[in-house]
């Protein structure tokens, strides 16, 4: 890992001057910060709260329907009190775009490669990615929108080979817009996750390489009442087309790293957004989700049980551009509050979190 993250450096360190002497330099920085009354999502979890900054510079070599870009994006993030949830990551790539004559439709592809390391006991969670994609959009008459994308990530854990991964996934959507400012839409995404590493097979007790897929769902929808009013939404359905890989043994029940390939369930969310006083944009919305591990055994009270939550939040925010052009800072607030009610009695728990975020272009 060290070794990849010295390589990654020095390709940063070459990238940045490549950038220094070109004529068109873009840069975004993301200043954030906020609370957690359960950042990890547990019961008896220690709030915290976060300071967080983001860096992305890129450069651009553009032709009549071609351009190439070349980029790079650095996070840093701490937290107080002793959670060790704090993490650096170093990020490179390069994307290239061709757009079709009137701008009915594009492709585009690229390749990123990044390091991220953790503080403190976590640091054993240090890996390295390579990410690779391919896309298009298209527009089928004039209120019709095609896209989607190809795309393959691969994960290396140095101290935990047993988590690395090998990750094709897709993404396929379709939208329509009408004159009534009613935009509806359709998405389906697929995605295959092997844990390749020889060391899975040992430690799953699983014949071949462990494995774990999905296939989800999502209706989305959006509706303008006028110029300073609009609801949108979605409603998304995901099938765990094979459980995700576990082992049991007396007392011990284990997995790979959990996300979202480990459950299956519905998700929903429904926003309204108004313009306010001063072009200020106030955000209101609430979000619900039941999610089931399946097969899945977590440690309970007495002995190993399955789990299935139901999650629910609701949210107030605002956002506002501090100027008005399209390079002026934007800053937003966000107040939530989340609930989680699990048949696992460490995973059921109600708690606040509070967000705020400054982004500054040029």
């Amino acid at each position: 890992m060290k070794s990849a993250f010295v390589i990654l450096s020095q390709l940063v360190v070459g990238l940045l001057a490549t950038m220094a002497t070109a004529a068109d330099i873009n840069g975004r920085l993301n200043l954030s910060s906020g609370y957690f009354e359960h950042p990890l999502g547990l019961q008896y979890d220690t709030a915290a709260g976060y300071l967080s900054s983001g860096l992305i510079l890129d450069t651009s070599l553009k032709g009549e329907s071609h351009a190439v870009r070349f980029g790079y994006e650095g996070n840093v993030t701490r937290f107080g009190g002793d959670t060790n949830l704090g993490s650096r990551r170093h990020a490179m790539g390069a994307e290239w775009f061709r757009s079709s004559p009137g701008q009915r439709g594009s492709l585009s592809a690229g390749a990123q490669a990044s390091v991220r390391n953790h503080d403190g006991y976590y640091d054993v969670y240090d890996y390295f990615e390579g990410y690779g994609y391919f896309a298009f959009k298209s527009y089928f008459g004039d209120r019709t929108l095609g896209r989607g994308y190809a795309a393959m990530r691969i994960r290396r854990y140095s101290d935990l080979p047993e988590e690395s991964f090998i990750e094709p996934h897709a993404h396929l959507e379709m939208q329509r817009y009408s004159e009534s400012r009613t935009t509806l839409g359709l998405a389906l995404d697929y995605g295959v996750k092997t844990f390749d590493d020889p060391t899975a097979s040992r430690i799953w007790e699983t014949l071949e390489s462990p494995s774990t897929s999905q296939i989800a769902a999502r209706f989305n929808f959006a509706q303008g009442f006028s110029e300073r009013v609009a609801l949108r939404g979605w409603l998304k359905n995901i099938w765990s087309l094979s459980d995700f890989p576990h082992y049991v043994a007396d007392d011990v029940y284990d997995s790979p790293v959990l996300d979202h390939y480990a459950y299956d369930g519905l998700d929903s969310r429904l926003i309204l957004k108004i313009l306010g006083p001063s072009q200020t944009w106030i955000e209101m919305g609430g979000s619900w989700g039941r999610h089931d591990y399946g097969e899945m055994l977590f440690a309970s009270e007495d002995s190993g049980a399955v789990r299935e939550d139901d999650v629910a939040a609701v949210f107030v925010g605002i956002e506002r551009k501090l100027g008005g052009d399209m390079t002026s800072p934007l800053l937003r607030l966000q107040l939530g509050l989340r609930d989680q009610g699990s048949t696992i009695p460490n995973y059921d728990y109600t708690g606040y979190y509070m967000t705020s975020s400054l982004t500054l272009k040029w």
